[in-house]
C-alpha cells in the first residue's frame, strides 16, 4: 500500500498499468504507483473541476473549457468549449475517443485531434454530476444514464445508437456496461 494526497477533493484518473492522475480545483500530482513517488504537474490543471487520462492523453474541465494536454509534454493539444452545468469527460481505454457530458448534452470528439464526431441533446435529463460515463473494454461502445434515460453510442462506425427510458427515477443515476459491450444495467437511488 502506498498513499499521496491533494489539497482537495481530487478526481482520480489512472494512466497505464503503474500510473495514477490525482486532480482538484487547486493542484494537480502524478503517482508513479511502480516507483512509490508523485510529482506537482504544471498549473494548466488550476481550475479543473474533473479530469480524465487515457493513453498519454489527459482532459481537464474547467468553468467553460475542456483543454487536452499531451501528459509526456504537457502541451495542449486542443480546446472546446462547453456552456451548460455540470461538466464531465471520460476518454475511451484505447484514447482514440472523448466524450463529455453536461446538463444538456452528450458530445463525442476524436480525442487527438479535437473533431466533433456528434452533439446529442439531453433536454436537461444529464442535470447530475454522479452519472459517469462508461465504456466498453474496446472503447468501442459507451453509455451514461441520465435521470430518466440511458444514453448509448457506438464509435465503431462511429455513431449514436440510442436513447430509451431506465425505468428508474432518482438522484445518481448510474448505467454499467459488460466488458464486450453486449449487454448492460442500469440503476437510480432515491
Amino acid at each position: 500500500r502506498w498513499a499521496g494526497e491533494t489539497s482537495g477533493s481530487a478526481k482520480p484518473a489512472f494512466v497505464g498499468s503503474d500510473g495514477l492522475m490525482l486532480a482538484d480545483n487547486v493542484s494537480f500530482k502524478r503517482f508513479d504507483l511502480a516507483r512509490h513517488i508523485s510529482e506537482d504537474m504544471p498549473p494548466y490543471a488550476a481550475g479543473t473541476w474533473h479530469s480524465a487520462a487515457a493513453g498519454n492523453l489527459l482532459a481537464l474541465v474547467g468553468r467553460s473549457s475542456i483543454d487536452v494536454h499531451a501528459i509526456d509534454t504537457g502541451k495542449r493539444l486542443w480546446s472546446a468549449t462547453h456552456h451548460a452545468f455540470y461538466p464531465l469527460v471520460s476518454i475511451s481505454p484505447d484514447a482514440k475517443w472523448l466524450v463529455s457530458k453536461s446538463t444538456d448534452s452528450l458530445r463525442a470528439f476524436d480525442a487527438a485531434t479535437g473533431t466533433g464526431i456528434w452533439t446529442h441533446l439531453a433536454d436537461n435529463d444529464l442535470h447530475t454530476s454522479h452519472s459517469r460515463i462508461k465504456w466498453s473494454l474496446d472503447g468501442r461502445r459507451g453509455a451514461a444514464a441520465g435521470n430518466r434515460y440511458v444514453y448509448v453510442w457506438s464509435l465503431a462506425e462511429p455513431r449514436w445508437v440510442a436513447r430509451f427510458p431506465h425505468g428508474k427515477s432518482g438522484y445518481h443515476p448510474d448505467v454499467a456496461l459488460s466488458p464486450e459491450g453486449q449487454a448492460m444495467a442500469a440503476s437510480a437511488a432515491g
